[in-house]
């Protein structure tokens, strides 16, 4: 079953429209006490304070009588469906805004969101930076001004593929790679939009979209830290200026982690984000320097959203019992009933969303870690200049693997992280494909 809504912008009754942005940002760290660490089994999961801030950062993006909020949040997933719910109602009812894509950075070093709470009772830290993303959005749309929008892209390595094919057909993770060997497939390509006020031609916001798990904070971390992106971030806007604000695009990273991955050490880890914050974000500034605004091209804006119905991997019972025994033989102890954080299925609702930029610029999302191959197979396939995917996207429905990958086994490929069914991940971006395909017109 396929939900289906589109939206079509451009050259309404003849006349050319234009772009308005608008921007802000809000500090979502919570207060201690009020939650528990996410992404890894740590001896506690209580947090000992703050490392660095958590932040959601806003652009609006409105095209003729249409909008579009994208939301960028420093957490390690996006909200279920039960708060992506009331988050929809309070920005509905506050700024008549209907679209909005919610990007998580996949910290591990971040509160614990889960998709479905006891009782369907959404825990009160969560809630508090709902609403308060809904005023920062409110603040977004109330700061608009007339906007263009281009895009570049350019090329960083700070990252591996932490599966190893080995010539027997197992497969051997690569959790760490401090000597940083390659490996395959890994997209090296980082894609940037840069949206300038058409008055002072300057930037105020660039996004940058790439591929790698925010893991460089390990288990023995006990602080909240937005983990490399947020040092990406602060290297982007303090090169830049201008109070220009830096959103980090979160891309299909279920297979790629950092070179230096799970730190043991406080220094390290922090020594290691700095690297990256450095070099990825060098190269960002690099392209958006380069990236020139234009008005020589004709705005547009075509968004399509689905909500795809897919089966389950597993049946409930069995996925379930490979959990337990996932944890048992990696922990060596039994698992607490109550943390299990697994959506059973049987059937999935996907949200996804693809979109069409003045022509050229093409987006698509998926509610999970899709592995690498998918976001390079999409760009491969779209005649338009520059691809964004967005994993991490709108909900989190576990790891989603390649056919092959599946076929092959391993962590995230074929255990009791992958909730949906082989093939999906190739559904969906040949969905995606024929979206963009159609906007350009050619069905």
């Amino acid at each position: 079953m396929i939900c289906l809504l589109v939206f079509v912008f451009s050259n309404i009754n003849g006349q050319q429209k234009s772009w308005y942005a608008g921007k802000s940002q809000v500090n979502i760290t919570p207060k201690e006490g009020d939650y528990t660490l996410s992404g890894f089994r740590r001896d506690s999961e209580t947090s000992l304070g703050v490392l660095d801030s958590l932040y959601a950062k806003i652009l609006y993006l409105e095209f003729a009588d249409k909008n579009l909020a994208i939301v960028t949040v420093d957490l390690v997933e996006s909200f279920g469906d039960l708060a992506t719910s009331f988050l929809k109602k309070e920005v509905l009812k506050r700024t008549g805004v209907e679209h909005i894509i919610v990007n998580a950075s996949h910290t591990h070093s971040s509160p614990e969101i889960l998709e479905h709470y006891p009782n369907n009772e959404v825990p009160k830290w969560e809630k508090a930076i709902i609403i308060e993303i809904s005023k920062a959005i409110e603040k977004a749309k109330s700061n608009k001004r007339k906007a263009l929008i281009n895009a570049g892209k350019g090329y960083a390595n700070v990252g591996h593929n932490r599966r190893k094919v080995n010539e027997d057909g197992s497969v051997t993770m690569i959790w760490s790679n401090p000597e940083r060997f390659p490996t395959s497939p890994v997209d090296s390509i980082v894609t940037v939009l840069r949206v300038d006020d058409s008055k002072t031609m300057k930037p105020m916001v660039i996004l940058g979209n790439y591929a790698c798990h925010a893991v460089v904070f390990g288990e023995k971390n006990y602080k909240l830290s937005a983990d490399f992106p947020g040092y990406v971030a602060k290297h982007v806007e303090q090169e830049i200026g201008d109070d220009v604000m830096f959103m980090f695009l979160q891309g299909a990273a279920g297979d790629i982690d950092p070179f230096l991955t799970n730190r043991q050490t406080l220094k390290e880890g922090l020594e290691h984000c700095k690297e990256i914050g450095e070099v990825l974000g060098t190269e960002i500034v690099k392209v958006s320097k380069n990236i020139k605004p234009s008005e020589n091209f004709v705005p547009s804006l075509q968004v399509e959203e689905k909500t795809i119905s897919v089966p389950s991997r597993f049946p409930p019972e069995k996925l379930i019992a490979m959990y337990k025994e996932q944890y048992k033989r990696q922990f060596g102890e039994e698992i607490d009933p109550s943390k299990i954080n697994i959506n059973t299925g049987p059937t999935y609702g996907i949200p996804i969303t693809t979109a069409l930029i003045n022509g050229e610029i093409a987006l698509m999302t998926m509610p999970a870690e899709p592995f690498v191959e998918f976001q390079i197979d999409w760009r491969n396939r779209l005649p338009v200049k520059h691809t964004f995917f967005l994993g991490y996207t709108n909900g989190y429905v576990g790891y989603i693997p390649t056919i092959r990958a599946a076929a092959e086994g391993g962590y995230g490929a074929n255990d009791a992280t992958v909730w949906v069914n082989f093939g999906v991940g190739e559904m969906l971006v040949d969905k995606a494909v024929i979206d963009i395909y159609r906007f350009l017109g050619k069905f």
